[in-house]
């Protein structure tokens, strides 16, 4: 009696397709349930009739796989996006380089004028306020540059780094193809991002 006044532990088992797929046959949506161990799907069929029937998951995951591999791109074309993407990098590096001179050269710049304001002063050629204005206003543009090139030094390297590959070309292309099935996030998820006309019965 104690025994049965216990509550249920929540089931571990992860339905990877459940709140995915709709048949394709009705339109209903496809739920799941364990028989024998095994995850089977199958259609609700609260629209009436339909013909379709249970569906163990290793076997959808394996229609899936078979959906996805058809669509997956061609390796010439995942080669030339990929020199695109390098070749786009690389103007991008090669614009940050210059832009990064370019600020330090007009911090150099801004220093020369400085000191060469603090000579015309101090030989009697300008007034005291004159030269305090001019100072002020040359002081907060070398501010201003040197915030830039901060912010550059710190954010636009991140910006610059290649993103991680695998085998190359294998992150656009054979990626897919070996594993679709992971690669697309199928893997342990419920969250709604697609809903797959899909459905088999066997």
């Amino acid at each position: 009696m104690a025994n049965k006044s216990r509550p249920k532990k929540p089931s571990k088992t992860i339905a990877t397709f459940r709140g995915l797929l709709n048949c394709a046959e009705c339109g209903c949506a496809i739920t799941s349930e364990i028989q024998k161990g095994h995850q089977y799907y199958r259609c609700t069929k609260k629209r009436g009739v339909c013909s379709q029937g249970y569906v163990r998951e290793e076997v959808l995951a394996e229609q899936i796989t078979d959906v996805l591999q058809k669509v997956s791109l061609p390796q010439i074309w995942a080669d030339n996006m990929l020199a695109k993407i390098d070749s786009e990098r690389e103007q991008d590096a090669q614009n940050g380089v210059a832009l990064a001179q370019n600020l330090k050269q007009e911090i150099e710049d801004l220093d020369e004028q400085l000191d060469k304001l603090l000579d015309t002063h101090l030989d009697g050629l300008i007034p005291k306020v004159e030269y305090a204005e001019k100072k002020q206003k040359i002081l907060n543009r070398k501010i201003d540059v040197s915030e830039k090139l901060k912010d550059f030094e710190q954010k636009g390297n991140n910006r610059l780094e290649p993103p991680p590959r695998t085998k190359g070309s294998a992150f656009l292309s054979e990626k897919i193809v070996e594993n679709p099935f992971e690669f697309l996030g199928f893997r342990h998820t419920h969250s709604r991002f697609a809903r797959a006309e899909f459905w088999a019965s066997y």
